[in-house]
């Protein structure tokens, strides 16, 4: 597969792979979000919990990235917000497909990353459309 050539520049992959990103990428924030919302709720003492119980959340990206705890690339100790390996992949994929580069040697995705996009989309989305089958 060659680069893209777009208005402003070469790009690693098609808009179609590129929509798809963007999309994982929504849906790994909604779920952070939900996760934290979960969490929030979860932590409370029963009888001071107001509302009904939050809607859960995707087990498939993004709700590994709350109460874990690690070192930074500096060695410091960090809490909170670290994302597992395959949504930080999936995060920096859509960075490099969304700005474009000026020279056409792009390094383009390869096969093995289609296909990682492919399936965690197609997975993804079949959780949030209400099948929510995780296997």
């Amino acid at each position: 597969m060659n680069a893209v050539k777009g208005r402003f520049g070469f790009h690693p992959c098609d808009y179609q792979t590129y929509l798809k990103l963007k999309q994982l990428k929504k849906r790994f924030w909604e779920t952070v979000y939900a996760s934290a919302r979960y969490d929030r709720w979860h932590n409370k003492f029963p009888h001071n919990r107001k509302g009904a119980e939050p809607a859960k959340y995707c087990p498939l990206i993004g709700n590994r990235v709350f109460g874990s705890r690690g070192k930074n690339e500096l060695g410091y100790q960090v809490w909170g917000k670290i994302p597992n390996k395959l949504d930080q992949k999936l995060l920096d994929l859509f960075e490099q497909a969304r700005m474009p580069l000026p020279e056409a040697d792009v390094k383009v995705f390869d096969a093995h990353q289609l296909q990682i996009i492919n399936e965690t989309y197609q997975k993804v989305e079949n959780w949030f459309s209400g099948e929510q089958k995780v296997a």
